[in-house]
């Protein structure tokens, strides 16, 4: 096979985020914003990106194209020639998930073109390993699970609060859902999930089983948010994801910027706003234009579609 094409998608957490870090729940979709990157043959090992630049026979850590070298050192193909080229329309460090799904569209590629047999699930494990222990960034499996499967879904990682490479897969149930009525605000300040997520975990780690307890409420969420979402109750998705955004106001920093999106979609009629993963893109459940038309005065919005 002489080259291959894939893609891998954006991520939106809906509800139950950050409760999957702490072996909670989540219902979160794909959408049309992602990754796509074609391999091929060469004499070289050669990876290029819009924003990356190109490197030629390198796969040591320098920070550029570490996401794609930390697939070819995991899988074992240091010694093999071709050329990785992939490109992302996915705002970078908004909390959408783009570092996932370049590894995923990575791995999917390795699978079609050396045949490399993986489910779904172990493509999300490799990528959760792959960002926590080979790059040192810190992450849960949400992100990793729902790309990997793709659509909308409803996921349960319980008994993977520690994040250890031999815990169970997560248990995730695909919705018949093709539809729900949101948009994304981009508030332009770039986020990094560790700097966001550190110092609640390390408190956890400590054994403050406060933070267990709060997590577990979150998750909660997602039970009723599941039969809401199935029953295309918007009104009651919506409050549930005022109650989550509660919960991230009350024991994380939100700056004023988010603050400011999550407020004004309110006060124009929104139905429900949260963050969308760790910050810097807000999810807007609307039933009218008004939030839309304002916000989209000052910050980068756009009405995704779900990819099944």
């Amino acid at each position: 096979m002489n080259s291959v094409e894939t893609q891998a998608f954006a991520r939106v957490g809906l509800l139950g985020n950050p409760s999957d870090i702490y072996g909670g729940k989540g219902i979160s979709c794909t959408i049309d914003k992602g990754v796509k990157l074609s391999m091929r043959e060469s004499s070289e090992l050669v990876l290029k990106s819009d924003y990356g630049g190109v490197e030629k026979n390198n796969t040591h850590y320098n920070g550029k194209h570490d996401l794609v070298k930390a697939c070819i050192n995991y899988l074992g193909f240091q010694n093999k020639q071709f050329e990785v080229e992939y490109n992302s329309d996915i705002p970078r460090e908004s909390g959408l998930a783009g570092s996932t799904a370049i590894i995923i569209a990575t791995i999917r590629a390795f699978q079609k073109k050396f045949n490399v047999m993986l489910s779904k699930n172990d493509v999300a494990e490799i990528a959760m390993h792959l960002e926590n222990f080979e790059l040192g960034i810190a992450c849960g499996p949400q992100d990793r699970y729902i790309i990997s499967h793709q659509g909308i879904a409803f996921m349960d990682f319980t008994g993977k609060e520690f994040l250890k490479k031999d815990d169970p897969f997560a248990r995730v149930e695909k919705l018949d859902v093709k539809e729900v009525p949101f948009f994304i605000a981009c508030s332009g300040l770039p986020k990094k999930s560790s700097l966001v997520h550190n110092d609640l975990r390390n408190r956890f780690l400590r054994g403050e089983g406060w933070v267990k307890d709060e997590m577990d409420k979150v998750a909660g969420l997602c039970i009723e948010g599941k039969d809401a979402l199935l029953d295309s109750d918007w009104k009651k998705f919506g409050s549930l994801m005022n109650k989550n955004f509660g919960f991230r106001k009350k024991h994380f920093n939100v700056n004023e910027t988010d603050l400011e999106i999550v407020k004004t979609a309110l006060e124009e009629g929104a139905l429900g706003a949260k963050f969308a993963g760790s910050g810097g893109a807000v999810a807007v459940l609307f039933d009218n234009e008004n939030a839309f038309n304002v916000l989209s005065e000052k910050f980068y919005c756009f009405k995704p579609k779900i990819i099944l």
